[in-house]
């Protein structure tokens, strides 16, 4: 079971490594294989330190573990069944290099085998989550658009577009980061929530784990995504770049704060659009926003169904 949450993280930290850093590589501040390491290491910083925020959420908001218990349910043959589901589409989607979201796989994976368990199902928190999955990208895109229309207006009626140029990648830089910490406190959950919930590890330890494990991900296999999401919605500046950081990192950690598990794929996609709207929709890769959007609506139907299968696969077994 650990090792399938091991598993879990290790693919979120190569497919969602490109959610903090793939702006900063598309503007060339720096390698990729130094970004997707920033990546990972403040996402293991965030995990830590705000990682049971949403795990909690996960874990026990959409399918009470207690019901499941009351019905003779093996709690770790459910989280078995989640992980699998969530493991295996993240996988493919991190094979063919496109940014599935770990939320939408993880929360579709909880609903399917709760719909394969026969057990009650929270419709509500469900239908909050799905709100969030709308409105993370939608507010991401107007932050963006409005940071960077204002910061580019204030440095020409200023003269200091030179300034700003010059102190970009270090603003890059640093908004990158937090954007890592935001991903690592909201996703982490993704991976290792279910394992509290099954009294498998304390919330603290199951969070380090999946922490370490998004590191892991992010330094093995991490380039693919980060390209993606990098370079071919829109060729960005550092300071789209950062405009686009600050407003994925202010909407995720909001959401952080209510335990809200928001898609920072989602927000980031929104972030990047939003910046490069500014300079027209021309130059929007509109072709590539329109893969990753359909490869997040596929994901938690895809997620719910392996799920489902495996937990009416692994009920046999058992």
């Amino acid at each position: 079971m650990i090792v399938v949450a091991i598993g879990v993280g290790w693919v979120m930290g190569a497919n969602d490594a490109a959610n903090s850093f793939g702006d900063w590589i598309g503007a060339r501040v720096g390698k990729i294989r130094t970004g997707v390491a920033l990546a990972g290491t403040f996402g293991l910083i965030g995990a830590l330190l705000e990682g049971r925020k949403v795990s909690e959420v996960i874990g026990k908001g959409i399918v009470p573990p207690d019901e499941l218990a009351s019905m003779g349910i093996s709690l770790p043959m459910v989280a078995l069944a989640v992980l699998l589901g969530a493991f295996l589409w993240l996988l493919l989607a991190t094979r063919i290099g496109m940014p599935a979201s770990t939320t939408h796989s993880i929360v579709g994976a909880v609903a399917g085998v709760g719909l394969a368990a026969g057990a009650i199902i929270r419709w509500s928190v469900l239908g909050q989550v799905a709100l969030s999955w709308v409105m993370s990208p939608l507010v991401s895109l107007v932050l963006a658009f409005f940071f960077y229309r204002v910061i580019s207006s204030l440095s020409v009626k200023f003269g200091i577009t030179g300034y700003l140029n010059r102190a970009a990648p270090a603003m890059l830089t640093a908004s990158s980061c937090y954007v890592a910490y935001t991903w690592g406190a909201n996703d982490v959950g993704n991976a290792v929530a279910v394992l509290p919930a099954a009294d498998i590890l304390p919330i603290f330890y199951a969070c380090a784990l999946g922490g370490f494990a998004m590191l892991l991900g992010a330094m093995m296999w991490g380039r693919r995504v980060a390209s993606t999401v990098g370079f071919r919605i829109t060729n960005l500046n550092p300071i789209m770049a950062f405009c686009s950081d600050l407003a994925v990192a202010l909407t995720v950690h909001l959401c952080v704060q209510f335990g809200m598990p928001v898609s920072t794929t989602h927000a980031l996609v929104g972030g990047i659009t939003g910046v490069g709207l500014v300079r027209g929709a021309k130059t929007v890769n509109l072709h590539t926003v329109k893969n990753i959007s359909l490869v997040c609506l596929v994901t938690p139907f895809a997620a719910a169904v392996l799920s489902f299968v495996l937990f009416i696969f692994l009920g046999f077994l058992f």
